[in-house]
């Protein structure tokens, strides 16, 4: 797939190469695309995140799997996805998302306030703004995301849906007992919770 994409717009075989072909791992092609998409010469530079990323998704076979979950989820439901590829380094959405899991793990043991620079350069670059210590599934799509706010409570599990491409009104917050809030589909056909 990237072969054709190099025959049909040359200009980008750089590109391709430095943000996958170059790579061994798909986690080490994630941390190159994202550090360069979020450094920031003041305060991070693209190398010292491209560790920090790196790191942290060798250390973390859950997040690994996530990612590849998430990935293969816009490839299942967007109808404008027609490569994994393109997914992988042009979708905004995914990779806030690929973002934020990062950060999600480095709040988790401790580092906060690195979590929380990650989750301010996720808001700068993307326009997506996702705490930290928000907890996300895994199969998660952000179609475009321009806007999108998840706080700290929100819960987003795994969903299973009866719609190839699900629709925001099939969702519903829920405020559970221990003051938590959950996104949970909602199918509308039988009225029943899922999730």
């Amino acid at each position: 797939d990237l072969t054709q994409k190099e025959q049909y717009e040359p200009l980008l075989v750089s590109f391709l190469h430095s943000s996958i072909l170059n790579h061994d791992t798909l986690e080490s092609s994630l941390a190159f695309l994202l550090a360069n998409r979020l450094q920031s010469p003041a305060m991070m530079i693209s190398t010292q995140l491209q560790a920090l990323f790196l790191e942290t998704l060798r250390e973390c076979s859950y997040t690994r799997r996530k990612l590849r979950a998430d990935i293969m989820a816009v490839r299942d439901r967007d109808p404008a996805c027609h490569a994994l590829p393109d997914v992988f380094l042009y979708f905004k959405g995914f990779h806030a998302l690929q973002s934020h899991r990062v950060a999600n793990v480095l709040w988790k043991s401790g580092r906060k306030v690195l979590a929380r620079y990650l989750q301010s350069q996720v808001s700068e670059v993307f326009q997506i703004d996702i705490h930290p210590n928000a907890t996300l599934g895994s199969g998660i799509m952000l179609d475009h995301g321009t806007g999108i706010v998840i706080g700290e409570t929100v819960r987003v599990t795994m969903v299973q849906c009866a719609r190839a491409s699900p629709k925001l009104t099939d969702f519903v917050f829920r405020q559970k007992g221990n003051g938590r809030t959950q996104l949970q589909y909602f199918a509308s056909c039988n009225t029943r919770w899922i999730g």
